[in-house]
Order: structure tokens, then C-alpha cells, then sequence
């Protein structure tokens, strides 16, 4: 078995392992209306530390570790499905559609709010010189 896809593996079973642990907690206190607050929160936790680490991180390996593994473990759009299908049938289709979006939304900001975080750090570690803009960065590379 190749290297990267005991990683991932592995990753991913970290992950999951986590996720069940938000999953318990949420079930034991958490009711009502904010039943929903563990699957948003695991899924902004697991975007923010994906754009944090494809930033910092050249290293495929520990990438296919952190991200596709721990991330797309820990992470759950199924459950985010699961959950718009609820509320869509006890409340109304624009609640549901309005939370899917919300979801969505908070969790590409999450992964910026990682990436600049990322940029944040390597500027720290003088890794890279300031940049002004996310711009500037892409025309560095090119």
C-alpha cells in the first residue's frame, strides 16, 4: 500500500474519531435550535485548518494526511445534508435553503480566514516577504 493512502487513512480516522467526540457532546447538551451548532463548528474548524495548512505546507504527504484525511474526516457535508432535510420538512424549504447557504458561506470564509492565517505565520517565520494582497502572492509565483 503506498505511503499517501496510509495517510490519508489514517487521517481520516483521526478525524472521524474527533468528529463522533463534537457528535457526542453536541447530543449530550446541546438541543433546539442549536442542535445544529456541532456540524457547523466542526466544519469551520476543519476549513480553517485546511487553508492554514495548504498554505503553509509544501509536503504532500503531510497534506494528504492533515487535509484529505483528518479534514475530510472530521468535516461532514452529509451531516450538513441531513440537517437542511430536517429542517426543510419541520419548518420550511426557505430556512432550510437559507442555513445551506449559511453553512457554505461561513465555511469558504473559514478556509480564507485559514489561509490568511497561514500567510500570517510564514510572514512571522520570514518565509516570505510581506505581500499586500492575495494578488501579489499569485503574480510571486507566476
Amino acid at each position: 500500500m503506498p505511503k499517501r493512502v496510509l495517510l490519508v487513512f489514517l487521517g481520516g480516522f483521526l478525524g472521524t474519531l474527533v468528529r463522533y467526540g463534537v457528535e457526542a457532546i453536541e447530543d449530550n447538551y446541546i438541543t433546539g435550535p442549536f442542535s445544529t451548532a456541532g456540524t457547523v463548528t466542526v466544519n469551520i474548524c476543519s476549513c480553517c485548518l485546511a487553508g492554514f495548512v495548504a498554505c503553509v505546507f509544501i509536503n504532500k504527504n503531510l497534506k494528504a494526511f492533515l487535509i484529505t484525511g483528518f479534514c475530510g474526516g472530521f468535516s461532514t457535508l452529509s451531516a450538513v445534508n441531513e440537517e437542511v432535510m430536517k429542517i426543510g420538512v419541520g419548518n420550511s424549504t426557505l430556512i432550510a435553503l437559507a442555513y445551506l447557504i449559511f453553512v457554505l458561506f461561513i465555511s469558504l470564509a473559514a478556509c480564507r480566514l485559514g489561509d490568511l492565517l497561514g500567510l500570517a505565520f510564514l510572514r512571522i517565520k520570514n518565509r516570505i516577504k510581506p505581500i499586500d494582497s492575495i494578488e501579489d502572492k499569485i503574480e510571486e509565483e507566476e
